[in-house]
Order: structure tokens, then C-alpha cells, then sequence
């Protein structure tokens, strides 16, 4: 009977038995740690992803906080001159920071409200405190 078997089918029949041999073994054993592994990369390039979206949405502030910061430079302070009065300043802040939403972000707020508080006693000889810029905004339609 086993010289009717030629090497050529032993040795078919010897690496298909090894060929299922490992699939089981890697099933059994290796499977469950693989899966894991491919879990965890992915949920690295899902951080990966949102830390890309944050970095963005910052970045995307920080433009909008130096857009603002010109316009108000621009348009308000130096329109208004050396003889403007806290209150011209008070009426033509809201229409140029009405639509930022850095005013919801304190760090974005504090950085608007400094500058402001800097240039216009700076440019325009006007002493505005911190808690009549942060009434300002308070009064702000949301």
C-alpha cells in the first residue's frame, strides 16, 4: 500500500496537513491578540484624526482671533483717533466682534479683551477695565 504513494503526494498531503495545522494553531492562539493589536491602531488613527480636527478648529480660531484683532485695529481705533471717548469705543466694538465665536472660548476672550484694553489706551488715550469689556459682551445677543 505505501509504494503506491508517490513523494510528490506525500509531500502535497504533508504541507496541506501543516498548512491546516497553523490555521487552526493561529485561530486558537493568535487570533484574539491580533485583533487586538489592529484594534488599538486603529483607535490611534481615530485619535490621530480627531487631534488633526482639534489643531484645525485652534488654528481656524487663532485666524479668526487675528482677523478680528485687525479689523478692531482698523476700523475702530484708529478711525476713532486721539479724541475718541470710552463711549464711541463701547458703540463700535459690538458691530465688529458681534459674530466671533472666540467670545464663548476665556482664552480667546482674554487675549480680544488685552489687546483691546492695550491699544486703545495706546492709540486712542482711552483707559477701558477688563470687567467693562467683559459687560460689553455680556450684553452681546448670543
Amino acid at each position: 500500500m505505501l509504494s503506491n504513494i508517490s513523494w510528490t503526494q506525500f509531500l502535497v498531503v504533508l504541507i496541506g496537513v501543516l498548512v491546516l495545522y497553523y490555521i487552526i494553531y493561529f485561530i486558537r492562539f493568535r487570533f484574539n491578540g491580533m485583533m487586538e493589536k489592529l484594534n488599538k491602531k486603529s483607535e490611534v488613527y481615530e485619535l490621530d484624526i480627531l487631534e488633526g480636527r482639534e489643531e484645525d478648529e485652534e488654528t481656524k480660531m487663532l485666524d479668526e482671533l487675528e482677523i478680528i484683532i485687525n479689523r478692531i485695529k482698523k476700523d475702530v481705533l484708529d478711525q476713532a483717533g486721539k479724541t475718541a471717548t470710552k463711549d464711541q469705543l463701547f458703540a463700535a466694538l459690538p458691530g465688529t466682534v458681534a459674530n466671533y465665536d472666540g467670545l464663548h472660548q476665556p482664552a480667546y476672550r482674554y487675549a480680544l479683551n488685552n489687546y483691546i484694553i492695550q491699544q486703545s489706551k495706546q492709540s486712542c488715550g482711552v483707559e477701558i477695565e477688563e470687567e467693562e469689556l467683559e459687560e460689553l459682551w455680556g450684553n452681546l445677543p448670543n
